[in-house]
């Protein structure tokens, strides 16, 4: 499997050095005008080191998002 770049440090899958560890990735098309897969939710929690922290698939871009058990 190719290697897949992530920042969303919150998912279950993501690893240290921001790579995505899930077997299997879900990869969708964007219609034109469907803002919401392309910009996420702005309903995300502001994380302690400044990022923002996703709860669900439609904070990231990502269908594969899984939140993480901490």
């Amino acid at each position: 499997m190719a290697k897949i770049n992530c920042s969303v440090r919150s998912c279950y899958y993501w690893n240290e050095g921001g790579i995505c560890g899930a077997d299997s990735i879900i990869v969708k098309n964007n219609r034109p005008g469907d803002l919401d897969d392309e910009l996420a939710s702005l309903d995300m929690e502001l994380g302690s080191i400044g990022e923002f922290h996703a709860n669900t698939s439609a904070e990231t871009c990502c269908e594969t998002f899984r939140p993480r058990e901490e």
